[in-house]
């Protein structure tokens, strides 16, 4: 998907009705120099009396299990594409809140808050947070200055699950691990109860944008500059801060916050500041010619209140202030309605209407969320690649990082969580490097574990046996 190749540059919109963000901290949390919830819980102005919205009607969630492991079977990519499409419609459907459905889910440290009291009615808290993909026992300092932050929120199914079944308790995984390691449980039996089937999980990734002049964002073209085998969890430890991280892409875009209309051909040399992870040092560079979007051209939110800026400055450093934005750039989405769950990855491009992870997007799909490509994956091998390895999917902003990261399964990396684990090895975290393909179910990964169901955010801090 190169420049040569765009036509139409997407819709515009304005941002989400409401104001600024609390901030909140999990009870518990643990460990990486950043790892804590740092930066803004965004709350509407006022206090939202329904709760976690469901997915709308009439955007085919959950799906026909059958028809969806017949599309799996058949390599049916235009149907998996098309109900992907559908189920981004209908999260991204806006409530009476102004806020689209997602935005209404819990967030992962309420799920996992053993104190919590499950209210039925709550003020809206989202947290964000320097995402976990991007801290490592090897960099654990220069990745806390990226301009990238991130939330995890789980539907009001999947919370239930969780909150019904103390999945936010070590105890309870304790419990399950002596209780299969004391009736010998073969390891394809030794998991914890499926979530159910409309259960719903996502991951945002948001880069941060000043409230004034030109801010440089990273555009993902499908051109990556640096070895794949480069990263996070490579073989060779020189090269695992050297992988493909947004400041090496080779295109970048200038946003624009302001209210002024934005020309098609309006360019801009703007100038991009970021932490080298290589050396942890901060650089600026000039990008010249970068083309000027609009701002309307996300879904954002603004930093606003002392706490919510001392935690954005926390994680991004002092170059936050009172009135800048977060616009979101990346989304995962796992739904259970398949056993293994179904994966789709969404990420915004400039010129979203070109290329294969544009097609099939329905008109149902409106406004500032049309600016957002799509990638799904239903299945650990098929279809294959042109080159007839497993099938690839994942999100450049959330994992082009890693060693073989842009040729990575989201299913490979989330079948290994599981209880007990160490959070790193040699300065690597477990789930690196990042692979393809299904371990066997009964292989030797699982004979001491207890499965997760796929879902990282139940790993706590402590699971180190």
């Amino acid at each position: 998907m190169t420049s040569a190749n765009h036509t139409s540059p997407g819709p515009d919109v304005h941002q989400a009705r409401g104001g600024r963000y609390p901030i909140g901290r999990r009870p518990g949390a643990s460990g990486y120099a950043c790892a804590a919830l740092i930066a803004g819980l965004l709350a509407c102005e006022g206090t939202r009396t329904q709760g976690a919205e469901p997915v709308p009607p009439g955007y085919d969630f959950p799906a026909d299990a059958a028809a969806l492991d017949r599309h799996r079977k058949n390599q049916d990519v235009d149907a998996m594409r098309r109900h992907s499409w559908s189920l981004w419609a209908g999260i991204t459907q806006t409530t009476q809140d102004g806020v689209p459905v997602w935005e209404t889910w819990y967030p992962r440290d309420l799920a996992l808050d053993p104190q919590e009291q499950t209210p039925r009615s709550f003020a809206s808290r989202r947290t964000l947070e320097a995402p976990r993909q991007v801290q490592s026992a090897d960099a654990r300092e220069g990745s806390c200055r990226q301009a990238l932050l991130s939330s995890i929120l789980f539907n009001d199914p999947a919370y239930q699950h969780i909150r019904s079944l103390r999945y936010y308790d070590l105890d309870t995984y304790r419990r399950l691990l002596k209780e299969f390691d004391a009736a010998g449980t073969p390891p394809e039996e030794r998991r914890i109860k499926p979530f159910p089937r409309n259960a719903i999980a996502v991951l945002t990734a948001w880069w941060h944008i000043k409230q004034s002049g030109l801010t440089a964002l990273p555009v993902w073209d499908l051109e990556p500059t640096r070895p794949l085998a480069w990263g996070k969890g490579s073989a060779d430890p020189s090269k695992r801060l050297l992988g493909n991280y947004p400041y090496t892409w080779k295109r970048f875009v200038a946003v624009d916050p302001g209210p002024r209309p934005v020309g098609p051909d309006e360019s801009a040399d703007v100038d991009f500041t970021y932490v080298d992870q290589s050396d942890r040092a901060t650089k600026t560079v000039r990008k010249p010619g970068c083309r000027v979007v609009s701002i309307n051209r996300f879904y954002r939110i603004e930093i606003r209140g002392a706490a919510v800026l001392k935690a954005a400055r926390e994680a991004l450093g002092d170059g936050v202030a009172e009135g800048d934005y977060a616009v979101l750039v990346g989304m995962h989405t796992a739904t259970k309605e398949l056993p293994e769950w179904v994966w789709s990855t969404f990420w915004w491009h400039d010129f979203p209407n070109d290329g294969r992870y544009a097609q099939g997007r329905p008109d149902a799909v409106t406004g500032v969320w049309r600016n957002y490509l799509m990638n799904a994956v239903y299945d650990f091998i098929l279809p294959r690649e042109y080159d007839g390895t497993p099938t690839a999917a994942f999100n450049p902003y959330i994992e082009s990082h890693f060693a073989n990261g842009p040729a990575s399964n989201c299913m490979a990396c989330h079948q290994r969580v599981a209880y007990p684990m160490k959070a790193a090895l040699d300065g690597v975290q477990l789930f690196l490097p990042v692979t393809r393909g299904k371990l066997p179910p009964d292989g030797p990964y699982f004979a001491d574990k207890v499965q997760l169901d796929y879902v990282w955010p139940l790993y706590l801090p402590g699971y180190e046996p």
